[in-house]
C-alpha cells in the first residue's frame, strides 16, 4: 500500500506529465512510459514478485529529470521533488 505522502507526490507528478506537451516523439515516449509506471503504482497494480516496485520508478525519474531539465523545467522540478520525497521516506 502506498504511503499517503508518496501517493500525493505521484499524483502531482501525473498531473504535471498530463500538462507537458512534448514536441518530439522521444520526449512523448519518455512521458508515456513514466506515466504508465506512475499509474501502475497509484492503482497499486505492481507485480508483487517484481521485487522493489520503486526501483524502476527511481531510475526512470532520475533519467527523466536529466532529459527534461532544459525542455520542461517545471516537470523536472516535480520529478526532483518526488525523488527527494522517496529518499526522505527511505523508499
Amino acid at each position: 500500500m502506498l504511503k499517503p505522502e508518496v501517493r500525493a507526490e505521484l499524483t502531482k507528478l501525473r498531473k504535471e506529465m498530463d500538462q507537458a506537451n512534448p514536441d518530439d516523439p522521444k520526449s512523448k515516449d519518455r512521458i508515456d512510459s513514466l506515466s504508465r509506471r506512475v499509474d501502475s503504482l497509484l492503482q497499486e497494480q505492481s507485480d508483487p514478485q517484481s521485487g522493489d516496485p520503486y526501483g524502476v520508478l527511481r531510475e526512470q525519474l532520475r533519467d527523466s529529470a536529466t532529459y527534461f531539465e532544459v525542455s520542461h523545467p517545471k516537470l523536472t522540478d516535480v520529478i526532483n521533488h518526488v525523488i527527494y520525497k522517496l529518499n526522505t521516506l527511505g523508499i
